[in-house]
């Protein structure tokens, strides 16, 4: 039967969580430079905060208009605790022209947490791979 002495296990699970760490970072860093980048910008406002069941983060609600005088409600993906919006606090936002519903929030502070998040998987990478390399 095959088995892995536990450097071999320790160095697999580092290598896994500091790769789905990174690559979640930099998927989330792309899709956010993407709307950035290509978005229609419209003026929004926080209507509501939602949790989704027992979580601790929050979640704001957001309305806005687009062009063609579509309103648009949507809860924002990233949650936080605790959180960074205000029911009534106006943000602007950037949509995908083809899917409004794909939108983020211009100043969210998301940048920073994505740095932090992919910082921490290549941490771990190095850790791993630096700790597998020494046994």
């Amino acid at each position: 039967m095959f088995s892995l002495e536990q450097t071999d296990k320790d160095f697999i699970l580092s290598i896994l969580l500091g790769g789905c760490l990174l690559i979640v970072a930099l998927l989330q860093w792309r899709k956010k430079a993407h709307l950035l980048q290509k978005g229609i910008a419209a003026e929004g406002v926080v209507i509501r905060m939602e949790r989704a069941g027992n979580e601790e983060h929050e979640y704001p609600v957001i309305r806005f208009l687009t062009p063609e005088n579509a309103w648009i409600t949507a809860r924002y993906e990233l949650g936080t605790t605790p959180t960074g919006f205000k029911e009534g606090q106006a943000v602007r936002v950037r949509f995908e022209p083809t899917d409004p519903h794909q939108f983020t929030v211009e100043e969210d502070g998301a940048g920073w947490a994505l740095l932090l998040i992919g910082a921490a998987g290549i941490g771990i990478l190095v850790m791993g791979i630096t700790k597998y390399l020494n046994t």
